[in-house]
C-alpha cells in the first residue's frame, strides 16, 4: 500500500469492522469511518464528498437478519449505492466480506472457488446477489474488487455463530445444543486471521474472489466432543432449524496469491479459552 493512500472502512462499529481497525492501527495504517445510512443514496453522497474519495473502500458493513427487507436494503442496497458513487471516480479499489453461505451446501470435502454458488438461505442469496453487483461494476467501470467468502467467524467480541452460543451455553447452561444430526461440517476463521488477510490486500494487488479460512475443518458432532471434554457439558440434538448443511472451504487459492496463512485453530481456541476460564477462576 502506498503512502497517503486514504482506506475507508464501513461497518466499523461491528466486531469483524472493529477488531480490523486495531489490527491495522497497529500496523500502522490510519482507517477512515465511512458511517452512515448506506440504504440511502444520497446519504451516501453526502459521506464521500465530506470525507473524501477513498483509494481503497473495505466494505464490511452489512446485516444478518430473518427479515428479508432487512437483508436487501442493509446489504445489497446499501453495496449497490457505495458501488454506483465510488464508480465515478478513478480507480478505486473495493474489498467486500462475503460469506461462504453463497455456495450453498459444500459437502463434506473442502471446495474451491470455482465451485457452482447454489445459496440456500436468505442470507447467502443475498450476499451472492451483493457479488454479482460487484462483478457488473468491475466490468463496466475502472473500480477494481477483491472479495472474500468467510466461513464462521469466531474471537473476541463476537456475539454470534455456533463457538459463541456453545462457549455461553456451556459455561452457564451447562449444555450445547445441535440442530440437525451433528454431520454437517463446518469451517472457521478467527477474526485476527481475516484482518491479517486483509493486511495483505493491502499491502499488495491482490484482486479476486477467494475463500478465507483454518485448513482444519470439524463436523459439528466433532466439534461438541471438544466442548464436552472440557466444560463438561451435556449434548442435546434439536431439528435442523435452518437450510444450511455443510460449509467447508479450501483457501489454498489466497494462500498462493498472498503468502497469508491463518494463525488460530478453532479446536485449540476453545480448549485454551476453557484453560483461561480455569486459571481466572483458581486466581480469583
Amino acid at each position: 500500500m502506498a503512502n497517503g493512500q486514504l482506506v475507508g472502512l464501513t461497518g466499523g462499529r461491528g466486531f469483524i469492522g472493529s477488531t480490523l481497525k486495531k489490527y491495522l492501527s497497529e500496523k500502522g495504517v490510519s482507517v477512515v469511518d465511512y458511517d452512515c445510512e448506506l440504504s440511502n443514496f444520497s446519504d451516501v453522497e453526502s459521506m464521500i464528498l465530506k470525507l473524501g474519495v477513498p483509494d481503497i473502500m473495505i466494505h464490511l458493513a452489512g446485516r444478518f437478519s430473518d427479515d428479508e427487507y432487512e437483508l436487501l436494503r442493509d446489504n445489497l442496497f446499501a453495496t449497490r449505492n457505495l458501488l454506483e458513487v465510488l464508480s465515478q471516480y478513478d480507480g478505486v479499489r473495493f474489498v467486500f466480506g462475503s460469506t461462504g453461505a453463497v455456495y450453498g451446501n459444500s459437502g463434506q470435502s473442502p471446495i474451491i472457488e470455482s465451485h457452482a454458488c447454489r445459496p440456500n438461505t436468505s442470507y447467502g442469496r443475498v450476499k451472492f446477489w451483493c457479488e454479482k453487483v460487484i462483478n457488473h461494476y468491475e466490468k463496466s467501470t475502472t473500480l477494481s474488487a477483491t472479495i472474500l467468502r468467510f466461513p464462521s467467524v469466531y474471537g473476541p467480541g463476537n456475539s454470534k455463530g455456533v463457538i459463541y452460543h456453545w462457549l455461553h451455553s456451556s459455561q452457564n447452561d451447562y449444555k450445547i445444543i445441535i440442530n440437525g444430526d451433528g454431520l454437517q461440517s463446518r469451517s472457521f476463521v478467527h477474526v485476527t486471521d481475516i484482518c491479517s488477510a486483509i493486511f495483505k490486500i493491502l499491502s499488495s494487488d491482490i484482486k479476486g474472489t477467494f475463500n478465507i479460512s483454518e485448513d482444519k475443518y470439524y463436523n459439528l458432532e466433532a466439534l461438541s466432543s471438544i466442548f464436552i471434554k472440557n466444560f463438561n457439558c451435556e449434548l442435546i440434538y434439536k431439528d435442523a432449524d435452518n437450510d444450511l448443511e455443510s460449509m467447508v472451504l479450501d483457501s489454498s487459492l489466497f494462500i498462493k496469491k498472498s503468502s497469508w496463512l491463518p494463525s488460530y485453530d478453532v479446536g485449540l481456541y476453545v480448549k485454551n479459552f476453557h484453560k483461561k476460564q480455569v486459571l481466572n477462576s483458581n486466581g480469583s
